[in-house]
């Protein structure tokens, strides 16, 4: 699943997330300040926001409930680390043997 994380904090909020989405084998496409790149005109500017994109990655079939089960992932890490982070959008990667 490709899904867009929002970090809120700051540098060093966003380098323990950074960290920790290496932990889980989750790497990240790209970030952005939110209201920058592909959030611009989508959402508000926060300076004290970053969005990351990020691959969290399943291993077994896919289904309706994977797209939910990415956001419970993302929410539980930010409850295990005690970072305020969001999952602003879920989507299934085609093409690849892990989504």
């Amino acid at each position: 699943m490709l899904v867009l994380v929002e970090v809120r904090g700051g540098q060093r909020d966003w380098d323990q997330a950074e960290r920790e989405f290496a932990e889980q084998d989750w790497p990240v496409g790209t970030s952005f300040v939110r209201g920058d790149g592909a959030s611009t005109g989508v959402l508000r500017a926060d300076a004290s926001a970053r969005l990351y994109s990020v691959e969290v990655r399943f291993f077994g079939a896919r289904n309706r409930r994977t797209t939910r089960a990415a956001a419970w992932r993302v929410e539980r890490l930010a409850r295990a680390t005690g970072l305020e982070m969001y999952a602003r959008r879920c989507e299934l990667m085609e093409g690849t043997g892990s989504s």
